[in-house]
């Protein structure tokens, strides 16, 4: 299948900066939360013995291993675990595990042998006692001089890829044997492949494998080439970097909850060779292509066409998964039951909460559904009425919801109000009905100015309501012009109807008309408002 869309360069990245932003701000509230987990966790821990564990579980004999005992919580003061080994092995009597720390690791001496071994390493602290396994393998025949003889590494890797650089050596060497590991890239803007500082194959080992990790690139696609150096021997590898996935997630449309509309961003621009990502659903309920191809150079991903939503009689939980080389990125997804009759309605108001103000037009109430309308038919119809016609004007008596949508709104307007107002809105949709209040308060009346200040002089002024409110009101002030400055706003207690406000002026040389506007507000939008009659502020005499 092929993508729908081209994504914007620009929005994507901007979506990038933003979620980066987002987690920076974030860390220190999450550093105090760890910090905070780990003290309750410390003064509350009594420690016990929970893991021995041995990595690599499995060496030839005459290399180390390590082991690591864990504990079952952070310790509130240091412990001591013994440790025992078998014959043919030397292991730390013990291991200290820190004040504040939940685990502490030891190397584990192995000697050569001709034959094939395993046995425990046995951990002790306190009455508790774990073990890990460690097998110990034939040693090897060895050599004094050995020399590289093959590098291996894939020919193509995508961001996110866990790429492995396998350096094998001519024999098997009695002694540790450090390497030179060094990568050029292609074009020289591309970013350089992370390469560990002395990469080393072990003494008795003949392979070593260096795991690497290709790092994004926006422009896209660009080559590494990988030189391992040993001695006067010199192998090249040269890789192919891909941009990977970043993104996987669902982009469900407004009206419906059940609406599937998958997409994919990746780490970089799509080659001009394109990318094929494998998709998989775990659940019939929603069908995806086993593959969609992203062909168009320089876009960033896109929608995914081809699947397919089946209604469910329950709730259904849906996880489809997008894989790219070896990266894979899940999204999950719940498909609501369709409606039935005694389902949940609510009703929002918008803008709200909070007193309405009038005369103003185009308030609404959001009605949500618990669960979309049938997706046959008509969908869902219903009907919207109020105890208070002459308070609540124009609301939308008709409420339809669109199949397989679960909300749509309905919208009502506010005369101008002398007095408090308590009103219900009740909505009745499929066989179920929700009621909600809301309250109108007096509208503005006037704002009063002086007809004259003198410039420099201070004065007051009047907010008059058409009534007086049932809950303390604020009024929002702002004046023409800056030589004439009142208070942002103030508030007009309950059972009140005016409120005088402090004017402050600066000197003037010529008369200036000056006036004043005042407003309400509803969730930070602007409700009615009302402008004061010109003040003429005045040079002094």
């Amino acid at each position: 299948m092929r993508v729908k869309t081209r994504i914007s360069l620009r929005a994507v990245a901007a979506v990038f900066f933003l979620a980066a932003a987002l987690v920076i701000s974030l860390q220190p509230a999450q550093a105090v939360q760890h910090a905070r987990a780990q003290a309750v966790s410390a003064a509350t821990c009594s420690p016990a013995l929970r893991d021995i564990s041995v990595s690599p579980e499995s060496v030839p004999g005459g290399a180390p291993s390590t082991v690591t005992a864990t504990l079952t919580c952070t310790a509130r003061k240091a412990q001591t675990v013994s440790l025992t080994g078998f014959r043919g092995t030397r292991v730390p009597a013990r291991l200290h595990i820190a004040a504040g720390h939940i685990s502490a690791s030891g190397t584990i001496i192995t000697v050569t042998r001709k034959r094939a071994v395993r046995g425990w390493i046995t951990g002790i602290l306190g009455k508790s006692t774990r073990r890990g396994l460690l097998k110990i393998g034939e040693t090897p025949k060895t050599c004094k001089s050995p020399a590289l003889s093959a590098v291996s590494m894939p020919n193509l890797a995508y961001v996110g890829d866990h790429v492995v650089l396998a350096v094998k050596l001519t024999c098997t060497p009695a002694k540790a044997v450090r390497l030179s590991l060094t990568s050029t890239v292609v074009p020289a803007s591309a970013p350089a492949i992370r390469l560990p500082a002395t990469p080393t194959i072990g003494a008795y080992y003949r392979v070593v494998k260096i795991a690497l990790a290709p790092v994004a690139y926006l422009p896209g696609q660009y080559k590494a080439k990988l030189s391992v150096r040993y001695g006067s021997k010199i192998r090249s590898r040269t890789i192919t970097v891909d941009p990977g996935l970043s993104e996987f997630a669902n982009s469900p449309d407004s009206c419906s909850p059940n609406s599937v509309n998958p997409y994919i961003y990746f780490t970089g621009n799509v080659p001009s060779g394109g990318l094929i990502v494998r998709l998989k659903s775990d659940n019939t309920a929603i069908t995806v292509p086993a593959t969609v191809a992203f062909t168009q150079p320089g876009s960033l991903g896109g929608g995914i066409s081809g699947v397919t939503v089946t209604s469910v009689t329950k709730n259904t939980k849906v996880t489809l998964s997008a894989t790219l080389g070896s990266r894979t990125l899940t999204v999950s997804i719940v498909l609501l039951e369709l409606w039935h009759s005694g389902d949940k309605i609510t009703l929002t108001q918008f803008p709200g909460p909070g007193p309405l103000y009038g005369p103003s037009v185009g308030y609404e109430y959001l009605v949500e559904l618990s669960n979309p309308a049938p997706t046959n038919g008509n969908g869902l119809t219903g009907t919207a009425t109020t105890d208070d016609p002459t308070a609540v004007q124009g609301l939308s008596s008709l409420v339809d919801i669109t199949p397989g949508c679960d909300n749509t709104a309905i919208s009502f307007d506010v005369p101008f109000e002398s007095q408090p107002v308590h009103a219900t809105v009740t909505v009745s949709i499929g066989g179920s009905t929700a009621t909600t209040s809301l309250t109108i308060e007096p509208s503005l009346a006037s704002v009063t100015l002086p007809a004259t200040i003198v410039g420099g002089q201070p004065s007051t002024g009047t907010v008059t309501l058409a009534g007086a409110p049932d809950a303390p009101e604020t009024v929002y002030l702002q004046s023409t012009t800056g030589i004439l400055t009142v208070p942002g706003s103030l508030t007009i207690p309950a059972g009140q109807t005016s409120v005088t406000f402090p004017i402050t002026t600066v000197p003037v040389t010529s008369d200036s008309e000056v006036s004043v506007t005042a407003w309400h507000t509803v969730s930070d939008q602007l409700a009615d408002s009302v402008t004061s009659n010109t003040t003429d502020v005045t040079p002094a005499p």
